[in-house]
């Protein structure tokens, strides 16, 4: 990479990723962001839109006035960018219209904190899950957004480690926190925001390296549970049937 490239990567990077953070190594408190700015394109020299735009340039997310049906990854012909695209947006129609509306926006901030690296998708078994990481290795991924039938959560997958004064990573596993967003914008608080920068730290220098975001289907399970809410109708009915046939 041309030292000027190599420079443009560092400063776009640290501009989106690590504001105003302290290590704790140093012995000092973490500080959040308390915005991620937006910066200025590398190819054309002009601001970049996380929300229209066809690679994660590192524009700071706005709300777009009609929901994203598109992202478009960084890869090498715009078949393949179309076809990952199409498989998100079906991975994406099993869930109710407002679960797929909180996951596609909450997918959204969180390309848009990213200009460089890996999103690794993953249809689950228990979920659909967005991950982030700065290669393509599922061993790599640190940050993620995952949709359950009711609701979304952003995974710190090593968030035992960080520094949480305000109480808000739950789980008690060995390794990964999470948080179960109210709202996607939740992603965007400052208390939420510090706990990202955190957690970039440890992969500040393999996300300078890396290419620009490009997204990639690692995993679609053959056996999922339903994306719907489970309804109460089938099994009242059920009971009904059992109440008649007892008379």
């Amino acid at each position: 990479m041309p030292v000027a490239s190599a420079r443009l990567a560092a400063k776009e990077t640290r501009a989106l990723v690590l504001p105003r953070t302290v290590h704790a190594a140093h012995g000092n408190e973490y500080e959040g962001p308390r915005s991620l700015p937006t910066t200025v394109g590398a190819a054309n020299g002009q601001p970049n839109s996380a929300v229209n735009r066809t690679s994660n340039g590192g524009a700071q997310w706005r709300a777009p006035s009609r929901p994203c049906r598109r992202w478009l990854p960084v890869t090498s012909t715009l078949g393949v960018m179309s076809t990952v695209e199409s498989q998100v947006a079906r991975f994406l129609a099993k869930y109710t219209p407002a679960i797929e509306a909180q996951l596609r926006e909450a997918r959204a901030r969180l390309r848009a904190m990213f200009p460089r690296g890996f999103e690794l998708v993953y249809d689950n078994y228990n979920a659909l899950v967005f991950g982030i990481s700065p290669t393509e290795r599922t061993s790599d991924a640190f940050l993620s957004v995952a949709g359950y039938p009711k609701w979304v959560t952003l995974f710190f997958l090593h968030g035992a480690t960080l520094h949480d004064p305000n109480g808000l990573l739950e789980g008690e596993g060995k390794q990964v926190r999470g948080i179960r967003l109210k709202d996607p914008s939740n992603m965007n608080t400052p208390e939420v925001e510090a706990l990202i920068a955190q957690a970039v730290l440890r992969y500040e220098a393999a996300l300078i390296a890396a290419p620009a975001l490009t997204t990639v289907v690692k995993l679609v399970s053959a056996k999922q549970r339903p994306r719907h809410p489970a309804s109460s109708a089938p099994k009242a009915s059920l009971a009904s049937k059992r109440s008649a046939t007892q008379k």
